[in-house]
C-alpha cells in the first residue's frame, strides 16, 4: 500500500485510521511483564494534543507552551511510553527534541553536571517530563540547594508534565493562526542527540 505521506507521522496517522484499536507500543518491566500499552489511536491523538499545546500561546491558555517551529525542547523522561508520545509530538509541532536522561538522585553530582551542560549548549527553555519524575526532580532540587547548588544549579527551565496534557484537547487557536501540524520537510531537523562517549563530556 502506497501512502501519500511516507514519514513516520504519515504512517502513524494512516494506521490510526485503519486499525485504531490495535496495540502499537508496550512497555515491559524487568520481569518481562507488560505494565503499559498504547494503541495506534492513543499515540495519534495524544501526540496531536501535546503538539497543539506546544503551539498554544499562554495568552490563550495558561497551559500553552507558546513554542514555535525550530524551538528546542528537552525530553526528560524515565523509561516508559511517555517519551515516545512526546517525541512524536515534537515532530508534529516542528520543534526540536533533545532527549536527556533524567538526573539520578543516586548519582546527583555527575548527572546534574551533564544535564546542565546539555541544557546550556542546546539553549532549551522548556523541558517536558511526566508527573512521576517531576515530583522526584523537585525533591532532588531541594537536596542540591544545600549541597552544590552554586557549581551546578538547576537550569532555568519551564518544566511541563505532559501526561496530563496529552489527554486534554487544547482550546482552538485564534482564526488568524490555525494549527500548523503539516508534515515536516525532509530538510527539517528532527532531533538533537548528545552523547558523552569515553570522556563523559556531553557532545552533540
Amino acid at each position: 500500500m502506497i501512502m501519500a505521506d511516507n514519514t513516520v507521522l504519515g504512517r502513524l496517522d494512516h494506521w490510526a485510521t485503519v486499525q485504531p484499536k490495535k496495540n502499537l507500543f508496550a512497555f515491559v518491566d524487568d520481569n518481562g511483564q507488560v505494565t503499559d500499552s498504547v494503541t495506534y489511536d492513543d499515540v495519534q491523538s495524544r501526540s496531536s494534543n501535546l503538539a497543539k499545546w506546544m503551539l498554544t500561546s499562554p495568552s490563550v491558555s495558561s497551559k500553552g507552551l507558546g513554542l514555535s517551529k525550530g524551538d528546542i525542547v528537552l525530553l526528560v523522561y524515565p523509561p516508559g511510553l511517555d517519551f515516545i508520545v512526546a517525541f512524536l509530538a515534537c515532530l508534529r509541532a516542528g520543534v526540536v527534541a533533545v532527549p536527556v536522561y533524567p538526573p539520578d538522585p543516586r548519582k546527583l553530582r555527575k548527572d546534574i553536571a551533564m544535564f546542565t551542560t546539555v541544557c546550556s549548549n542546546a539553549g532549551a527553555k522548556v523541558a517536558l517530563t511526566n508527573s512521576t519524575y517531576n515530583y522526584a526532580k523537585k525533591v532532588v532540587a531541594i537536596q542540591q540547594k544545600v549541597t552544590f547548588s552554586e557549581k551546578f544549579p538547576w537550569p532555568d527551565l519551564r518544566w511541563v508534565e505532559s501526561d496530563g496534557l496529552v489527554l486534554t484537547s487544547p482550546p482552538p487557536p485564534p482564526s488568524s493562526t490555525p494549527w500548523l501540524l503539516a508534515p515536516p520537510s525532509l530538510d527539517d531537523l528532527a532531533f538533537l542527540q548528545y552523547t558523552s562517549g569515553s570522556t563523559s563530556e556531553p557532545k552533540a
